[in-house]
Order: C-alpha cells, then sequence, then structure tokens
C-alpha cells in the first residue's frame, strides 16, 4: 500500500466515523511531509469515482470541487486552509447526498 492510499484510507475512515476534527491534522500532516498534492488529488478523485454508490449528478459535483480546489491550491499561499476546505466540502457534499456511500 502506498502512502496516497494510507491518506485515502485515513480520510475515508474520519468520513465515516464523522470525525471532522482529524481532517485538519490529515490536511496538515498532507503538507508537512511534503506529499505531492497533485498525485493525492488524482488518487482520491479516482477512489471516490469508483465508488458505485455515488450517483453520476453527485460525482459531476464532486469533480467541480476537485478542479477548484486544486486551482485553489496552486495559486494560493495559504495552502492549509484550502486542502482543510477541500476536504471538509468532500464530506459534507458526499453525506448529504449519500450518507452510506462510503462505508
Amino acid at each position: 500500500i502506498d502512502i496516497y492510499e494510507l491518506i485515502n484510507n485515513t480520510i475515508i475512515k474520519a468520513y465515516n466515523k464523522d470525525k471532522i476534527e482529524q481532517i485538519r491534522e490529515i490536511s496538515y500532516n498532507i503538507l508537512k511531509y511534503n506529499i505531492n498534492t497533485t498525485k493525492f488529488y488524482i488518487n482520491l478523485l479516482d477512489n471516490i469515482l469508483k465508488n458505485v454508490r455515488i450517483r453520476d449528478k453527485n460525482k459531476y459535483k464532486i469533480i467541480k470541487l476537485f478542479s477548484e480546489s486544486q486551482y485553489n491550491f496552486t495559486i494560493s499561499y495559504r495552502q492549509t486552509i484550502v486542502l482543510e476546505s477541500f476536504l471538509i466540502n468532500l464530506y459534507f457534499l458526499i453525506k448529504d447526498n449519500h450518507p452510506q456511500c462510503l462505508v
């Protein structure tokens, strides 16, 4: 298992247990350990899009959220806030549309 899968699994566990407070720690650690954020975004998006429980309409919203966040991340000097905001918005987008879709 590579680092990106480990991060994805940690995020999904936090989402499933409704532990939003862990998101700040995860986003901080991604930047602290100099994880390639482009690969992180690609890997996370790939895992989410493979989930058959998420409807296509919601997948389009998720893709839009990813693209906006990736853009904001590259132009911002406050990358921690952008990444944390992205992960929290992703959580609410997934949970609001289908509460059990990541289980």
